[in-house]
């Protein structure tokens, strides 16, 4: 049964950490009565666990016991979650309902904010939920506080979010790493991220990897992209020839899975930044990671749209060779050669059409699954 809002926040203060480094706005807590820091919630504990993996806690065999040591570790970090409204509203299934009936309690919020010195400290906040970024986004960042999302929409970690959520959070926190770089920062544009593109991760034969989601295309202005190269949209102009090649190939919009080397939109186009390779370090690793989740077995041949997305990925030791020796001479990348530790494969536009080379195409088929 749902409690009161006062007792809710008794059990939250209790792990509430000495210095609030971060803090994560939700919704509510649900109608069933359960609690992220209640230690004796333990069913359906999607939030406890996701929020347990960001900080490498490990809580597969949940008790009472396992939840308080985890509660503990999130408090130590300097880690806290409070709720927009702490009258459940997840029952309620009338999007606008809902939302005003969260948004009722914005003074209630802002009071509790205020109480933790949230404003005065300049603590970040990310907001998780759709509804949440949208009703509090800008509301919160024109009041002063420190809204961490960068435009980035987490998702609720239930229902098959779990991986998208850690992808939003670990996307946030790159994004932030680029701002604390001074020289980076003035080449970082706050647009939000295309989400990656795949329609059942499952069925993926290879993984197509764009160099980074800037653009020009709007009479000189960044055209914003719901998806990686607007995949699921009607907009044809920015995967038409990658497309080619890949029916060359046999692969189709149905098994592959598509995502960009550097996430963030920046203030110019991938030939003409200089900074180009600084933005890969930050991002790399946070691909690497999520490929690995995609396909451990590292099986999935990538293909790179771009010659400078191969050359960035090669290992210290390989020698960078001219991009029309890899289609004349039927090379790709060996995993021991490049950082994602994976097969690479050219797949690049304009000169390089597949269908010009038949004898590479027939290669590169040996190595989709």
């Amino acid at each position: 049964m749902p409690r009161a809002p006062e007792e809710y926040k008794v059990l939250r203060n209790r792990y509430k950490p000495e210095e609030i480094k971060l803090i994560f706005l939700l919704e509510s807590p649900p109608a069933s009565g359960a609690y992220f820091y209640d230690p004796n919630s333990l069913q359906n504990e999607f939030l406890f666990k996701a929020m347990m993996k960001i900080i490498g806690f490990r809580c597969d065999n949940l008790n009472r016991e396992i939840k308080i040591l985890g509660l503990n570790r999130f408090q130590e970090e300097g880690y806290f979650l409070i709720d927009a409204t702490y009258q459940p509203v997840n029952d309620i299934f009338n999007p606008d309902v809902k939302n005003n009936k969260i948004f009722q309690d914005s003074e209630l919020l802002l009071a509790d904010l205020n109480e933790l010195k949230a404003k005065e400290n300049k603590t970040p906040i990310i907001l998780v939920k759709t509804n949440i970024f949208t009703l509090y986004n800008d509301f919160l960042t024109e009041l002063g506080f420190n809204i961490y999302n960068e435009n980035i929409t987490v998702p609720f970690p239930s229902t098959g979010q779990q991986i998208s959520f850690h992808q939003r959070i670990n996307e946030v926190l790159c994004c932030h790493k680029i701002l604390n770089d001074q020289l980076l920062a003035k080449s970082y544009l706050s647009y939000g991220i295309p989400h990656e593109y795949v329609t059942h991760r499952s069925q993926a034969k290879a993984i197509v990897l764009g160099a980074d989601s800037s653009n020009f295309s709007d009479s000189g202005k960044t055209v914003k992209l719901n998806t990686v190269f607007a995949l699921g949209s009607p907009e044809k102009r920015y995967f038409k020839a990658i497309l080619n090649n890949l029916k060359s190939v046999g692969l189709n919009l149905g098994n592959i899975y598509v995502q960009n080397l550097v996430r963030n939109y920046m203030t110019q186009e991938t030939s003409d930044n200089k900074l180009w390779l600084n933005f890969v370090e930050i991002w790399k690793p946070l691909l690497k990671q999520d490929l690995d989740i995609l396909n451990p077995q590292r099986n999935l041949p990538i293909l790179a749209t771009a010659e400078c997305i191969l050359n960035a990925l090669l290992n210290h030791f390989v020698e960078k060779i001219p991009a029309k020796d890899y289609f004349e001479k039927y090379i790709v990348i060996k995993p021991e050669q490049n950082y994602l530790e994976r097969t690479i494969i050219p797949c690049f536009r304009r000169h390089y059409a597949y269908q010009t080379y038949p004898k590479y195409v027939n290669i590169i088929k040996k190595y989709l699954i």
